[in-house]
């Protein structure tokens, strides 16, 4: 059933391996000892080989199993509702901490070069809006994770965990979804297999869950690449222990088991019927092996049982795999509207900042019974010309000169012009003339 440790080795023709600096070259100096030199065994392109094999999201989960080691924190949602920024399901930010999520949106505001005009705190729900005039512009709440039983979920990991034991995957992903109710007629429209620029890799090296059972496939694999096929399974331990830089196999398996990829951040279940202006939410999970439970579960009689064909897919970011599948019934007119997409999604969490001191503002804001501290972070109170002010601070330009209601300002490179009032967000035109940017 496996596949040839040599079947697809190949590498892209063109590989930056400046992309795999870092975490890949500390992975091999801890598993040589074990498995001898990895360019040896694996050629030129081996950071590539165990980009596949041991994945960022394995590398981010053991990281935060070592230094955190909790699964059930509570995590917050960060939403934008910017009216000239159509909301997708990837906008869509989680955030581990109420301190954190806010942060996140004083950054945010930065990038966008955008002020609110009123902030509505909720301290004991931790909840906040931003506002601009009678329009929000973001929101965080905190995530209400749902759960599903034992039985679903157990069913749902023996769908989507080890199917790197297979020579193709995807036909057996496809046997595994076949066996839900109702979605016996789904047929799969996109490879799973995402190896860079179309590269060619062995089943063993597709991306999957961060997750024990599949880091000893992962193990597994690595050993067979570096000749030794068929290894005892306190080797393939050790070995997993070793790329993922445990103390030992019992630190990585035995916290929370199944429930290791909880520690990646939460998923969501979205449905949208005609357009991505129609995405709406139905539910929040831990981790995938919940959302596709709840998604396979669901799907056949609650979200897609009324249309004549209907898309399902299962999304995770960059370093997690990528499925989808089309149910038809034949019914369908080839024009026809595609059906509704449904389809869980694992959430991005927002980025971490290293302003320790913007963090403990931030705290400090929040715990204050005084709106004024958190209203400063956005720049309200403030002139509307101290606003401007403080949005070209952020963009990097300086002013200029003021003409009635314009105010001018350069980066260096062109001028921009914006009208004073409440600057709540900025489009720029660029005129091939004056080479300034109108709102």
């Amino acid at each position: 059933m496996s596949t040839s440790p040599s079947e697809g080795a190949g590498a892209p023709a063109e590989t930056n391996l400046a992309e795999y600096d870092g975490p890949w070259d500390k992975l091999r100096a801890r598993v040589e000892p074990l498995l001898g030199d990895l360019e040896v065994h694996m050629g030129e392109h081996w950071h590539v080989a165990l980009d596949q094999i041991f994945t960022r999201a394995d590398l981010r989960v053991a990281e935060r199993l070592r230094y955190r080691g909790k699964s059930d924190r509570q995590w917050f949602a960060v939403r934008p509702f910017l009216a000239t920024n159509p909301i997708h399901d990837s906008d869509l930010r989680c955030a581990p901490s109420f301190e954190k999520a806010v942060g996140h949106l004083v950054e945010e505001c930065r990038r966008r070069s955008t002020l609110p005009t009123a902030v509505k705190l909720d301290a004991d729900r931790q909840t906040l809006d931003l506002w601009s005039g009678a329009e929000l512009m973001f929101s965080v709440r905190p995530i209400e994770m749902r759960r599903v039983s034992d039985a679903a979920r157990e069913r749902a990991e023996g769908t989507i965990i080890g199917l790197r034991k297979f020579d193709h995957p995807e036909a057996e992903l496809l046997k595994r979804v076949h066996r839900w109710p109702g979605l016996g007629g789904v047929a799969q429209e996109k490879n799973m297999k995402r190896g860079r620029a179309g590269a060619p890799y062995p089943a063993a090296e597709f991306w999957h869950h961060p997750v024990p059972k599949e880091w000893l496939l992962s193990a597994r694999a690595l050993c067979a690449r570096c000749g030794r096929p068929d290894p005892e399974r306190s080797f393939l331990e050790s070995v997993a222990a070793a790329a993922l830089d445990a103390p030992s196999w019992n630190h990585l398996a035995s916290l929370h088991g199944d429930r290791t990829s909880e520690l990646d951040g939460p998923w969501c279940l979205h449905v949208y019927a005609e357009s991505e202006a129609d995405l709406q939410d139905h539910g929040f999970y831990s981790d995938a092996i919940d959302a596709v439970a709840d998604l396979l579960t669901r799907a056949p009689a609650e979200f897609i049982a009324k249309w004549p064909r209907a898309e399902l897919h299962f999304s995770g970011m960059s370093d997690l795999p990528y499925y989808q599948f089309m149910r038809r019934t034949g019914n369908e007119h080839p024009f026809d509207w595609p059906g509704p997409t449904v389809g869980v999604t694992a959430i991005a969490d927002v980025a971490e900042t290293d302003e320790e001191d913007f963090l403990v503002d931030v705290a400090r804001a929040l715990s204050s019974v005084d709106p004024r501290p958190l209203e400063a972070l956005f720049g309200i109170g403030r002139t509307d010309e101290e606003r401007l002010g403080l949005i070209d601070t952020w963009a990097g330009e300086h002013p200029l000169v003021s003409d009635g209601p314009w105010r001018f300002t350069t980066s260096g490179t062109q001028m921009q012009c914006k009208a004073l009032g409440s600057p709540v967000r900025r489009r720029r035109q660029v005129h091939r003339t004056c080479r300034c940017c109108c709102l």
